[in-house]
Order: C-alpha cells, then sequence, then structure tokens
C-alpha cells in the first residue's frame, strides 16, 4: 500500500468517528495507533535517507 492508499483507508474509519463529544473506544484508539505506525512505516521506506543527512 501506497501512503495515499492509507491515508484514504484511515479518512475513511476516522469520518464516521468525528462526533462533537467523541470519546475513542478501545477499538478506534487501537486502529489510530496501528495505522499511525504503519504510516511511519511507510513513509519511512519511502522517503530517501540522503535527504534527512542534506537538512540537518
Amino acid at each position: 500500500m501506497n501512503v495515499n492508499q492509507v491515508l484514504n483507508e484511515v479518512e475513511s474509519i476516522i469520518k464516521p468517528m468525528k462526533r462533537i463529544d467523541a470519546v475513542p473506544t478501545p477499538e478506534e484508539c487501537r486502529l489510530y495507533e496501528r495505522y499511525s505506525v504503519e504510516q511511519a512505516h511507510e513513509m519511512a521506506r519511502i522517503r530517501p535517507v540522503a535527504s534527512t543527512d542534506k537538512a540537518a
């Protein structure tokens, strides 16, 4: 999965959760956690390591 696919899937899960009085359920927390970790790993694979060295 590429980053856009991950983001689209996350958005489709989160949008129905956007209630004003929302307190995330344990299941929602697991989804947020799982996707944030997967997204970080995906982005780390895509982003070239050399670019971080130049920025420093």
